[in-house]
């Protein structure tokens, strides 16, 4: 009784809130000497490395709204808990309530280098909208790129010494949005930074435009082939 006491204890010590392993203490032939039991016909998911030092896969349930989570309640065999889809654990009641944080795929991202990678030599922070998409305009060590909202990189870059202050990727995020629709026949002039030229043509007529890429009142137009005619 006294041993299964001290290994119960043991497994609890290596495990964190959410009965998930800390991995303290533990080295690479440990798994070696530990039986795993099964974790099949789980009502959760599978965590295949649970468990006292990651040995063994573990069935994780989902807690609901209201359910205890966090320190305290954690659990010694192979099921571990956590909160739910849609929920987090509040530090102050233990309990599992509706989450506040953003799922946006910049938001995830962000979290992950807040977690991981802001101390990385090289690492770039990611600028996310309120949502949690990613803001137009990345930066990474001496210069900027235009993104779409998933982060996916639309080909406009520019280096500080270039001048990014002005740098506000519009121009590449509407026609890129404009591009998937599978639709043809508009067209967008944009600079190397992925900004709006200040001159746009809607159909075979031409236009000086302001930073949106619209008509500039009371402006002068040219036919397409005119162009650079166009004082803007």
């Amino acid at each position: 009784m006294k041993l299964l006491v001290v290994f119960c204890a043991f497994v609890a010590g290596a495990l964190g809130q959410n009965g998930l392993p800390i991995n303290t203490g533990c080295s690479p032939t440990t798994c070696l000497a530990v039986f795993c039991m099964s974790a099949q016909n789980c009502d959760g998911r599978v965590e295949p490395h649970g468990g006292f030092c990651g040995c063994c896969p573990i069935c994780v349930k989902q807690l609901s709204a209201g359910d205890a989570c966090g320190p305290g309640h954690v659990t010694v065999d192979i099921y571990a808990h956590e909160c739910g889809k849609g929920l987090q654990c509040d530090p102050s009641s233990h309990t599992c309530v509706k989450s506040t944080r953003s799922t946006g795929p910049c938001a995830l991202r962000h979290q992950q280098y807040l977690d991981k990678e802001q101390t990385l030599l090289g690492s770039s922070e990611p600028l996310c909208e309120t949502d949690g998409t990613y803001k137009p305009k990345q930066c990474k060590g001496a210069g900027c790129y235009c993104v779409d909202s998933d982060g996916n990189d639309l080909g406009y870059f520019t280096n500080y010494g270039a001048g990014t202050d002005n740098m506000d990727c519009t121009c590449a995020r509407d026609k890129a949005a404009y591009l998937k629709t599978g639709l043809i026949g508009k067209l967008f002039f944009c600079d190397n930074k992925g900004s709006y030229s200040k001159k746009q043509c809607t159909g075979s007529v031409c236009f000086c435009a302001d930073v949106n890429g619209k008509m500039l009142s009371n402006g002068q137009t040219v036919n397409i082939g005119e162009m650079d005619k166009l004082q803007c």
